[in-house]
């Protein structure tokens, strides 16, 4: 599976690699489900960065990033609907 750092748009195969050499401090895990878990971390200029670590078969990988992203899934729909 890929990851995609928002920081700085790599793609890696491990979580965070790029994350932190561009993210201040280390990424606080915020919630997590069947195989996934989402964290938090700060970039330079003090945006909040989610990063989504989801694990399994695409279904489950898929799945689990619905069910733990789901409030900011419907956030961003309102924000664009809008």
């Amino acid at each position: 599976m890929h990851i995609c750092c928002r920081c700085c748009q790599h793609y890696s195969r491990h979580p965070f690699l790029c994350c932190r050499s561009n993210c201040s401090g280390t990424p606080r895990l915020v919630r997590s489900g069947a195989n996934a878990k989402l964290f938090h971390a700060n970039n330079a200029t003090g945006i909040i960065l989610p990063i989504v670590h989801v694990y399994g078969t695409p279904y489950e990988m898929g799945l689990a990033q619905g069910q733990l992203m789901r409030l900011e899934i419907v956030q961003m729909y309102t924000a664009f609907e809008a």
